[in-house]
């Protein structure tokens, strides 16, 4: 599905990129949010590398802060499915909990944007809080069951923080969201996901 995106943007054709989440999604301590936060940085990220026509990307921001999947699935027609996306990211690791409620509406959403007229790529973010908090280990489980492309900012972060090479104050200023920098770093990690599913052969895609 990703490579299919990809082969759209290279003809020229308009290519939908939507990020579903909350608050870091939304661009929460990016300066500008609108033009600093993570999604939209990754969003120009795929159009410096693909697109014949830069003003063929559609970018969709459907990040609000406070929500986690059990909102996310209520508003999934109308703040993404509509658009009819090409590639969905989402990113409710810290916004969601453990109990098996979220965990049920988790999976239906992704199956709900899996199986969505457009057949969009899904890709899974997982952030974390101060604490180490995550909803990383059921939605990595999720990721596994449906071989979606998955980015994890906890894995990238939390070890530098461990090992000294980096604190906390690093990344964020509060206990939860990405800086500015943050940001930008967490925009080059999905540009690393591009160059990646781009260089690797497309196979068929089935649920």
């Amino acid at each position: 599905r990703i490579h299919a995106a990809i082969d759209k943007a290279r003809r020229g054709e308009q290519v939908t990129i939507a990020y579903l989440g909350g608050s870091i999604t939304e661009g929460a301590l990016a300066q500008p949010q609108a033009t600093r936060c993570y999604a939209y940085l990754s969003a120009q990220e795929f159009a410096e590398r693909f697109m014949a026509d830069k003003k063929q990307l559609k970018y969709v921001n459907a990040g609000i802060s406070g929500t986690p999947s059990v909102l996310g699935i209520t508003r999934l027609q109308q703040d993404v499915l509509r658009h009819e996306p090409d590639i969905v990211f989402v990113e409710f690791a810290v916004n969601d909990n453990n109990q098996t409620p979220y965990r049920i509406v988790y999976e239906s959403m992704i199956r709900k944007l899996l199986t969505s007229e457009t057949k969009p790529a899904v890709i899974l973010i997982f952030t974390f809080t101060e604490n180490g908090y995550s909803c990383q280990p059921h939605m990595q489980q999720v990721g596994k069951q449906y071989d979606l492309g998955m980015i994890s900012v906890k894995d990238a972060v939390q070890p530098q923080i461990t090992m000294g090479n980096m604190t906390w104050r690093d990344y964020s200023s509060d206990y939860t969201h990405p800086n500015s920098a943050a940001h930008a770093f967490i925009a080059e990690m999905i540009g690393y996901y591009f160059d990646q599913a781009a260089a690797t052969p497309a196979e068929p895609w089935e649920m």
